[in-house]
């Protein structure tokens, strides 16, 4: 049986581990890997009956983060594969989790 390899269209560059925002509401999940850099490109990667998932890049084009909305429940690792992104430095046992609501203006 021939193994398929895995092709990874998107590179985590950062060490840091990442912060998981969960919003119930919304049925979504943003996984922030760096937020000290801006946002210029989303890039929509995965868009089915399973959800829609983008991935937010920096000028460089590489992953700030990202989203996933409408996948259910979805592990980490199984995330990142789904967005076509590799984190090969990255320690996600120590990712941090939390969960927000909007507040009324």
């Amino acid at each position: 049986m021939k193994s398929i390899k895995q092709h990874f269209r998107f590179l985590v560059q950062g060490k840091s581990a990442p912060t998981v925002t969960i919003d119930n509401d919304a049925l979504a999940i943003y996984v922030r890997f760096d937020s000290t850099r801006k946002v210029i490109k989303t890039q929509e990667v995965n868009c089915d009956s399973g959800g829609v998932i983008t991935v937010d890049l920096d000028g460089n084009g590489d992953v700030i983060g990202i989203e996933a909305v409408g996948v259910g429940e979805v592990t980490l690792g199984t995330l990142l594969e789904r967005a076509n992104v590799q984190a090969p430095e990255l320690d996600l046992s120590k990712a941090r989790f939390g969960a927000f609501k909007e507040v009324a203006a």
